[in-house]
């Protein structure tokens, strides 16, 4: 979906006309049919489709005569919708409610997400974030099989690099993201950090603070935040939570006015890297030139030859976790849910809903 099709049309049209559907023709096996704005998306099979990928699992048109998408940003409503048969099948299964689709008929198709796992990404410019032991120890000091179990479910893996593992050349870097305290405590105390009267490490008389500015784009993310909060106060780091909305948080991004961002980002493509830390791209981090990851972000996009892209790729993944620019915490997985009467539904390359094979029986 991130590289979708669309017609010469479609493009004379603005940007707000196509987001209301006005005009819109893309490519694929399906075609726009009608809009409800917040409330419902309607697409009807595209006659005569006959140019699928050979991924899909059978050629020609799509079996689905339409698709209703129903926009439920509830969990607890998306759940019982899909319990009482309102509807086939739900996207964005909360852990919590995992239970409720397993066996009874139903099922729950799970597939990780491709790209920048769930992490605390630095500003190295801003505040205790500038001391590069301090970025060190805060990736020693999180213990991601304890987030997981305790907060997550078994869909849902620890971090073993900052790419997810669904990710092409993704490189397991779970020795450098193993829970350290000790190793965590080291890195302060010879930094200067030492432990203060209410157990957060200071230095000259500067707290160990920083602060992450989160939204609620994943139902779980203040919980896993809680968590990580609780294991850094082991080491006598102060993570202090601070949740926005998501259109605060983009805003804020932009501005540069942050400590730590908390975010995943999907894409089915290591380069993503290169958009988020480079200092030709987006730079979240705030690096300077002569930084170690620009080489290898521009060496892995300069080329589509995997045996020149693979070392490239894992030489930035490994450069971001050794110097902390950002502290991976968990993968997002993506969770379906479906009724007995739904078949097929299955996923594309960034873990997003592929339905070209889907199909329903009788009720």
């Amino acid at each position: 979906m991130s590289l979708g099709v669309l017609a010469p049309a479609a493009y004379k049209k603005t940007a707000d006309q196509r987001c209301q559907g006005d005009g819109l023709i893309g490519s694929g096996p399906f075609v726009f049919e009608s809009l409800k704005q917040n409330q419902e998306i309607v697409l009807a099979k595209r006659k005569g489709y006959n140019w699928g990928s050979s991924l899909f699992k059978h050629q020609g048109e799509a079996y689905l005569d339409k698709i209703a998408y129903k926009i439920v940003p509830e969990p607890g409503v998306r759940t019982g919708s899909l319990a009482s048969g309102q509807l086939d099948a739900i996207t964005d299964v909360q852990p919590v409610d995992e239970p409720q689709f397993t066996g009874n008929g139903f099922a729950e198709p799970t597939r990780p997400n491709p790209g920048i796992v769930f992490n605390l990404h630095a500003n190295v410019t801003k505040g205790v974030l500038t001391d590069e032991k301090v970025r060190q120890a805060v990736v020693k000091g999180i213990n991601r099989p304890e987030v997981t179990n305790t907060v997550l479910t078994p869909n849902y893996k620890p971090a073993t690099s900052i790419l997810g593992s669904a990710t092409p050349f993704h490189t397991d870097l779970s020795p450098l993201l193993a829970y350290d305290p000790a190793g965590a405590t080291a890195l302060l105390e010879s930094a200067g950090w030492l432990p203060g009267p209410d157990g957060i490490r200071t230095k000259n008389g500067q707290r160990l603070t920083a602060k992450v500015v989160f939204s609620l784009v994943f139902n779980q993310n203040k919980s896993v935040l809680e968590l990580v909060q609780q294991q850094l106060r082991k080491i006598g780091f102060d993570l202090r939570i601070e949740q926005r909305t998501t259109a605060e948080t983009v805003q804020i991004t932009q501005s540069g006015n942050y400590e730590y961002l908390w975010y995943n980002t999907t894409r089915a493509d290591p380069d993503i890297l290169r958009n988020l830390f480079s200092t030709k791209a987006n730079n979240r981090s705030k690096l300077s030139a002569g930084n170690p990851v620009d080489a290898p972000l521009d060496a892995q996009s300069s080329t589509v030859d995997p045996a020149k892209r693979k070392p490239a790729a894992e030489e930035a993944q490994r450069a971001i976790i050794e110097h902390g620019y950002s502290a991976p915490v968990f993968e997002l997985t993506q969770v379906l849910a479906h009724g007995p009467n739904a078949h097929g539904i299955g996923f594309e390359a960034s873990s997003r809903l592929q339905l070209f094979d889907a199909w329903v029986s009788g009720s």
